[in-house]
């Protein structure tokens, strides 16, 4: 054999080396990202189990919005909040940064809107009067990541309207029928 044809088979053996070596990578890279994924929404999923914002979402759901019938509450969101007599703020600032994680793709969507689409969609809406107030002094970017949360957990809610159970997957009742 020549050396032209060795260089040539050479050549050709280090492109499929190359290729092999760039598929291993991507395919540790999706690996390595759903690893992450998967330890921040455990994080996020450990953080919702806590008591305390147990307690705020409680808050939220069975004395909100009974306050926001009130003008003297309302007006208090036109001012600087502190936490301890707005607890709602908690569970806000807790929407917000899911929904941050969300959006920059640090957390799976679909795994995420999965497992809270219903819940965020409820505390949203009790929620939504105080921001709607909060933004008239702080502008549309007052917890804009967790609307966009509420709006992708609505959408996920209105596509998926029995749920997202796998269609090719038989329910319990039909198994021994």
């Amino acid at each position: 054999m020549n050396a032209e044809v060795l260089n040539a088979i050479f050549s050709g053996l280090t492109l499929v080396v190359f290729i092999v070596t760039a598929v291993a990578a991507i395919v540790q890279l999706r690996h390595l990202r759903s690893n992450t994924s998967l330890q921040g929404l455990t994080m996020v999923l450990q953080d919702w189990q806590k008591p305390e914002m147990q307690a705020w979402i409680r808050y939220v759901r069975l004395e909100l919005p009974e306050k926001l019938k009130d003008p003297t509450f309302c007006d208090e969101f036109r001012r600087r909040l502190d936490r301890v007599h707005h607890p709602e703020l908690h569970v806000c600032d807790y929407w917000e940064q899911c929904g941050t994680y969300i959006k920059y793709g640090m957390i799976d969507r679909l795994t995420f809107l999965d497992s809270s689409c219903a819940t965020i969609v409820r505390l949203w809406e009790s929620i939504y009067p105080a921001i709607v107030i909060m933004r008239e002094r702080g502008g549309p970017s007052v917890y804009e990541n967790f609307e966009y949360l509420a709006v992708l957990s609505k959408q996920w809610i209105d596509a998926h309207p029995n749920g997202a159970y796998p269609a090719n997957m038989p329910r319990w009742d039909k198994l021994n029928a």
